[in-house]
């Protein structure tokens, strides 16, 4: 009665809502959508319950049966023991209470039933019973009834069929209505069994039409729950993780949606022939989110592993690992695309001498590439050993153009000027102040190049960009050097195959001896050529560097141009302006500035280039540079200790003159490492 009651209710509020032409309000919907479930929730529950029933059925209507079947023997028998002659009447009477007691021995069908219907119909015309025993055989037989087409009556009475016809468009907004109160999560299995009645009156009279119900059903329920379930909890796990990483100031304002553990927690759903399992399509939607995301930018891959961990804490899904790798792909930069960009690479890129490797220059990207001599092998073995060849040409054509800019600049009649004092200068007094360079010297020609006013395109000072001239030609000869390590690498890595390198057989000599075929021959041959040249190469090598000094030293002979001849001099004050830049770059680090640094040996390399090539080795050892250097910051950092240690000054001038220790420090530190740099270059 309950169920019909509601079935009712919500057939005529939508009934009379489309015949005012009313529209149906959020709240009203709300509502019908609770009619709907509480429908499938009254049949879940009695099939639910359906074994126990099945279990007393038989025996309720065997009680019922023998009771109605009493009462029609009874009347049999008061008509035969009132009446001496049995009039027409009296006959129908009797043989309708024999049938019905035949009928109620035997299973009570639905034929049998009706029978008993028109059994009972005929007693009760007759004047031979009375009202009060036809009152209780009817409601016997409406007993009977109701047990016996039991499940018939739970189907009909919770049909809701009439979605289709009256609430077509309400479907979404029952969805929509349970996904923003997730507390009313455990509602959503049975608003699916209410949305699957319609379909099963549809197959049966109209296919097309149960086929687009069907469609739009599940799209439906795919765009107002699967849908934005999965981007609210990708958004959820964003926010969680985005909180933690950022400082207080740039954090959003909090916002407090529902929970939508519960709607996660749901078992799998059936909507027609399909399952729906909640938390798994939530779970391949974030694994495809943070694969592809992942792709598009590693650096964030730390990001979405926490996210992963969260979603396991807070909603209990399982999510799958990428694996993808953490850092730079193994295949790397391309040489020959390097190549291509030889002038943009050794202005962005830094190189590290003692572990061989290339870091790219910060700036507004959030990765940085590096090139290693893996990756050069890996390129190598790509592309054929030719390209080593190819990468030296390009390199000599733009170490031509640079040597010519070097030249340029020291042949300017200001820096000329200047070099030339500084030349006769030390030539005088170099055994007065004891075959040591003096640090003031190399400073004041710091600051007489400052006033020849700034380089070009803002490049700083004319000895900034000297120096930067001298880095970028030492990161090209770095690179050539990566190149020859790679390619031995290379070989090293192909060669291993090969038992005996001191001891290669001939196969072409072999397969010809065998007679076997042309082709075979001609293979043999190519293999032949092949371990040939990976063991001249391995065994041999080139060193390009050398041949790249031999190449140029010829056509820069300092007797030939007297412009070079003073170049040793100018090599204190270029450490000078390296060290100040290179102590800058390493202090934008904590900062997360543009042209951060923590590593440029480039500039050691090109300017062991530069003294080898000028063949000034014995001259810029003379200046004994490093060791006056030492010198005078010991110096320096013994009086300001001094400083420290014996007056008392104010705090400000205390935290400078430790401020300027640590500078001196970090000074002594940088020309440490650069003349190490220097000597092994």
């Amino acid at each position: 009665m309950h169920a019909y009651h509601v079935s009712n209710l919500a057939r005529t509020y939508i009934s009379l809502h489309m015949a005012l032409n009313e529209d149906i309000t959020p709240i009203h919907a709300r509502t019908l959508s609770r009619c709907m479930t509480l429908l499938k929730g009254i049949q879940a529950a009695f099939y639910s319950k359906s074994a126990l029933l099945a279990d007393y059925h038989p025996a309720i209507l065997n009680s019922l049966a023998s009771r109605m079947g009493n009462m029609f023997a009874q009347l049999q028998a008061h008509i035969l023991a009132t009446s001496r002659n049995l009039t027409r009447s009296q006959l129908d009477v009797i043989a309708s209470c024999k049938l019905a007691v035949k009928l109620l021995g035997g299973p009570l069908t639905p034929q049998r039933i009706t029978v008993l219907r028109m059994c009972l119909d005929v007693v009760s015309q007759k004047l031979y019973t009375r009202d009060k025993d036809v009152d209780e055989l009817m409601a016997l037989l409406r007993q009977i009834e109701t047990v016996a087409t039991f499940n018939d009556l739970i189907a009909e009475a919770c049909d809701t069929s009439f979605l289709y016809y009256w609430g077509m468009d309400l479907i979404p907004i029952f969805l929509a209505d349970i996904y923003q109160h997730p507390s009313q999560a455990h509602q959503l299995q049975y608003l699916l069994m209410a949305l699957h009645d319609p379909l099963r009156h549809l197959k049966a009279t109209h296919p097309t039409a149960a086929s687009q119900y069907r469609e739009r059903t599940l799209s439906a329920f795919e765009d107002r729950v699967i849908n934005p379930l999965c981007r609210d909890i990708e958004t959820d796990l964003r926010l969680h993780v985005q909180r933690n990483l950022l400082t207080p100031d740039a954090l959003p304002p909090p916002t407090f949606g529902p929970d939508r553990s519960p709607l996660i927690q749901l078992p799998p759903l059936r909507l027609f022939e399909n399952d729906f399992h909640i938390a798994g399509r939530v779970s391949h939607y974030l694994d495809t989110t943070f694969y592809n995301m992942t792709t598009l930018a590693l650096h964030d891959w730390k990001t979405y592993g926490e996210m992963k961990n969260l979603a396991k804490q807070k909603y209990g899904l399982i999510l799958t690992d990428s694996h993808l790798p953490t850092q730079t792909l193994e295949q790397g930069m391309d040489v020959l695309e390097i190549m291509r960009g030889v002038h943009q690479f050794v202005r962005k890129f830094k190189y590290n001498l003692n572990n061989q490797i290339f870091v790219e220059e910060a700036g507004d990207n959030k990765t940085l590439n590096t090139i290693s001599i893996r990756h050069i092998a890996n390129s190598i073995r790509t592309h054929g050993t030719g390209i080593m060849n190819t990468t030296v040409n390009i390199i000599y054509q733009f170490l031509t153009k640079k040597i010519g800019q070097f030249c340029q600049f020291l042949g300017d009649e200001h820096v000329k000027a200047l070099l030339l004092k500084d030349f006769r200068f030390w030539q005088k007094n170099r055994e007065r102040l004891n075959n040591q360079y003096p640090w003031e010297r190399a400073a004041a020609f710091n600051m007489d190049i400052r006033k020849l006013g700034p380089a070009p395109n803002n490049e700083g000072s004319y000895l900034d960009m000297f120096r930067r001239l001298i880095t970028e030609i030492g990161n090209a000869l770095g690179f050539v050097r990566m190149v020859r390590s790679g390619g031995i690498r290379y070989c090293s890595e192909a060669i291993k195959f090969v038992p005996d390198l001191e001891n290669i057989i001939g196969f072409a000599e072999h397969t010809a001896q065998e007679r076997l075929s042309p082709e075979t021959v001609e293979c043999a041959k190519s293999l032949d050529a092949t371990l040939s040249n990976l063991t001249k190469n391995f065994s041999e090598g080139i060193d390009f560097f050398q041949l790249l000094v031999g190449v140029f030293q010829k056509s820069l002979e300092p007797a030939g141009n007297m412009a070079l001849r003073p170049f040793y001099c100018v090599v204190p004050a270029l450490t000078i302006n390296y060290i100040d830049s290179f102590l800058t770059a390493k202090d934008r680090l904590a900062k997360k500035h543009n042209g951060a640094a923590f590593t440029d040996d480039g500039f050691a390399i090109g300017l062991a280039f530069f003294v080898q090539l000028l063949d000034q080795n014995t001259q810029f050892d003379s200046l004994h540079w490093f060791a006056s250097v030492a010198a005078h910051l010991k110096s320096e950092e013994d009086r300001i200790r001094e400083q420290l240690r014996t007056a008392r000054r104010p705090q400000d001038e205390l935290q400078t003159l430790q401020l300027t220790l640590r500078r001196s420090e970090a000074y002594r530190n940088e020309f440490n490492m650069l003349f190490f740099s220097f000597s092994g270059a």
